[in-house]
């Protein structure tokens, strides 16, 4: 089912949506889906910021929902993959999560209220402290811009979540613009700039280059950090 086909059938009156598959992040955020219910559907949907009162989300994989800053007040959750569900911000007065399935355990209102109600973006949990950045540096920065090729493909995942954070603009993503790529003297770490509406600020995506492997962003204020205009 698209967004459109699911937005004309709530506002004509449907509440109980069965065995359906919603299409890959499907944008639910701001709006009001209250006394919704979803059963055995497939649900990698976005919504932030919306209305859920009294929802019900019933044997549905949900592992990719996100439900940040959303109200679930009085609203059911019971048996559901949320092994990647995030809650941070959600109103959850009245909300039952019951049986849900994470990670081979099942957990219930105790896990939910202890833990999983402060889920936020793995992305965001990957801001690397400047301390951090500094240590993938050397005195010397070599510029691989034009000499290398990339160790890892960061387009698919780590970038197009951070434009889903708003750190990114998505014209960076869709036209993978890529400002600068720094390597360091002992060749352990690649720092790639990407650019932002401010000139001297770019997010630097850092690279392991022996394990092949994202290690975080940073967000390089150079007006800031180096006094540059």
């Amino acid at each position: 089912m698209t967004n459109i086909e699911f937005f004309e059938a709530y506002k004509s009156g449907q509440r109980h949506f069965t065995n359906v598959d919603f299409d890959e992040e499907s944008d639910f955020s701001n709006k009001d889906f209250s006394n919704v219910i979803f059963e055995n559907c497939f649900l990698y949907v976005d919504f932030r910021n919306t209305n859920l009162t009294n929802a019900k989300f019933i044997q549905c994989n949900s592992k990719e929902i996100d439900l940040r800053n959303s109200n679930l007040t009085n609203a059911y959750m019971t048996r559901c993959l949320v092994e990647s569900v995030m809650f941070k911000g959600a109103i959850v007065t009245g909300f039952e999560f019951v049986d849900n399935y994470y990670f081979g355990m099942t957990i219930g209102q105790k896990e939910f209220n202890e833990t999983i109600v402060n889920t936020d973006a793995y992305i965001l949990k990957l801001s690397l402290s400047y301390a951090d950045f500094l240590a993938t540096m050397t005195p010397k920065m070599k510029d691989v811009t034009e000499t290398s090729l990339p160790v890892i493909d960061i387009w698919p995942y780590y970038v197009k979540q951070l434009v889903y954070e708003d750190i990114l603009r998505n014209y960076v993503y869709e036209n993978r613009l890529v400002e600068k790529v720094y390597r360091n003297e002992n060749n352990t770490f690649d720092q790639i700039l990407l650019p932002t509406n401010n000139e001297n600020t770019f997010v630097v995506i850092i690279i392991d280059i022996k394990r092949k492997a994202f290690s975080g962003f940073y967000v390089l204020d150079l007006s800031k950090e180096y006094a540059i205009e």
